[in-house]
């Protein structure tokens, strides 16, 4: 197959990869199944809880074609992963489509490939190797497909790039903490559990210790904990007696219903159970 004859490809060809100067494409045993696309779909999820509790967002890139080009930029190989993750996509020149071999351009921070039929150590993991990916997960899925060959066991491999050659790892280098064990729990899910509630919320924080941010950055967490917060005044006040009105917070003034969502849990309860009426509450959250 030529390269022309490859880009003429549409979707519906299935291409894992496309080997330019060997002339072969390899491609999926099976269709895109049920087996294939649920674990895509729940990290998909995942990912984005992440991402909230971190309170920056993360990019993903799942179906996109790659271009790895020679150092004269000369393509010698496409590859079509399952779903890619950049962790930082205000950068925009992280996002890319095609990669030159030996450049120090930054890549996905994680690859992952839903492994059912076609054994991607043979051919694909060698080929981001080659061109620098730093992290790549491969997820052989619960659920039984079949051509799955007998001796492939579900279960996630996190692989994580060093001196140029991938090494298994029990931990992932991109979602610090997060145990490759954790990755295939989340990735099988039918309902996620309070276990990977909890896993998102750790990871997404860790995240956001080392970027400067957290839940409060994110418009729809932020609006959740301020309702919240809300909640907690009307009952402490309401509990000791105190008229609310109905209407509270809505009904206050723009400057302190500011005040209110950005006062910390302690600082509300502290002036709701101390003051004697609503605007001693606002008074003593002002001086708080």
């Amino acid at each position: 197959m030529t390269l022309a004859e490859y880009e003429a490809l549409d979707d519906d060809a299935r291409v894992e990869m496309f080997d330019v100067e060997a002339g072969r494409v390899w491609r999926m045993a099976d269709g895109p199944d049920a087996s294939h696309e649920k674990p895509l779909a729940r990290f998909g999820r995942f990912v984005q809880q992440v991402a909230m509790v971190r309170g920056s967002p993360i990019e993903l890139g799942r179906g996109a074609r790659l271009r790895l080009l020679d150092a004269d930029r000369r393509q010698v190989r496409a590859m079509h992963p399952d779903e890619m993750v950049f962790l930082d996509p205000e950068r925009e020149e992280r996002i890319e489509s095609s990669y030159v071999w030996g450049s120090d351009q930054e890549h996905p921070d994680v690859v992952l490939e839903v492994d059912n039929t076609t054994d991607v150590r043979r051919n694909k993991l060698l080929a981001y190797a080659d061109w620098g990916f730093p992290e790549v997960w491969v997820e052989v899925p619960e659920a039984y497909t079949q051509g799955r060959p007998r001796g492939r066991k579900p279960g996630l491999t996190i692989y994580v790039l060093e001196s140029g050659a991938y090494r298994e790892s029990a931990e992932s280098r991109a979602f610090p903490g997060l145990l490759a064990e954790e990755a295939h729990r989340v990735l099988n899910e039918r309902t996620p559990s309070p276990e990977t509630a909890a896993l998102a919320s750790r990871v997404g924080r860790a995240l956001g210790l080392r970027d400067g941010t957290g839940p409060d950055d994110d418009p729809l967490l932020r609006e959740h904990r301020a309702e919240g917060r809300s909640d907690t005044v009307r009952e402490l006040l309401l509990l000791r007696g105190l008229a609310v009105s109905a209407a509270f917070p809505a009904d206050l003034p723009a400057a302190d219903r500011t005040t209110l969502a950005q006062a910390s849990p302690a600082a509300v309860a502290a002036a709701a159970l101390a003051a004697n009426s609503v605007a001693d509450f606002l008074h003593r959250l002002r001086d708080s």
